[in-house]
């Protein structure tokens, strides 16, 4: 019974956002203004869902303000953006396919994600050009950018490799890059294991409601989020050797707390 309560609450928080930014849309013309707007008021609807959701962040070296910085993190689940958006406001790079999904694509639209085609055929060098262009826009504004390099989710049982594609925004408008470990300890009192993952985790063919709805019947999950080294955006010689760089280092955190 509890879990449908929860599920009611986050449907509750998910249209309560979409009607105040959808009132902002119509009133907050300037695009500067309303995305700074996008960011404080995602950042306190995030951090109520994650109270109904009942999951418990900590820092284990600590959390400290980030400004201005492209932002990247492993990725297994949509509650990975609701962290990150709680504790650290960002204007986060999406797939247009997630634009496409039901609901979600909705509520991503109007926090202010950037859309990006990851889908081969569709992609070419000019379509390319132009999201770096327009994501480093918002950058040198002093934005944050947050994206998820492996470019789709993953069960939580290893980190995807990195692509390097808008690692480039860093080198454009040489901006640091902080890599974030995001990362799931417990579920339910349990430790986060390949038995459980799929509570948390959400790839694959998974719907949006349907596994919402699992997610609130578990009774707390708990998440550390680890603030690793900055990376100067001329620490290697190109995107891809700055891809690595971060991809090494979120790794090698994910897997010690793994293994534990």
């Amino acid at each position: 019974m509890k879990g449908y309560l929860k599920f009611l609450g986050m449907m509750g928080i998910i249209f309560s956002f979409l009607i105040h930014h959808e009132i902002a849309k119509l009133f907050i013309w300037d695009e500067e203004k309303r995305l700074k707007f996008y960011l404080r008021s995602i950042s306190r609807y995030t951090k109520m869902a994650l109270w109904v959701l009942d999951i418990d962040v900590s820092f284990p070296r600590g959390q400290q303000e980030i400004k201005g910085k492209l932002l990247v993190s492993n990725h297994v689940s949509y509650t990975d953006a609701l962290i990150l958006f709680a504790y650290y406001p960002s204007l986060f790079v999406t797939s247009k396919e997630i634009r496409e999904t039901f609901l979600l694509g909705r509520i991503c639209y109007l926090a202010g994600c950037f859309f990006i085609e990851r889908r081969k055929a569709k992609r070419s060098p000019g379509t390319v050009a132009q999201e770096i262009k327009d994501i480093g826009s918002q950058l040198s504004k002093g934005f944050n950018i947050c994206f998820f390099p492996e470019g789709t989710s993953s069960n939580g049982m290893n980190v995807l490799t990195f692509k390097s594609v808008f690692f480039q925004t860093a080198i454009d408008c040489q901006k640091p890059i902080q890599p974030l470990c995001l990362r799931y300890t417990h579920i339910s009192g349990e430790k986060f294991a390949s038995s459980n993952a799929d509570y948390v985790c959400w790839y694959g063919d998974m719907t949006f409601p349907d596994h919402l709805l699992k997610l609130c019947q578990q009774k707390g999950v708990k998440a550390e989020v680890v603030e690793l080294p900055v990376i100067s955006w001329d620490q290697a010689i190109d995107r891809q050797g700055l891809s690595l760089l971060a991809h090494s280092a979120i790794s090698e955190s994910y897997f010690e707390a793994l293994n534990r």
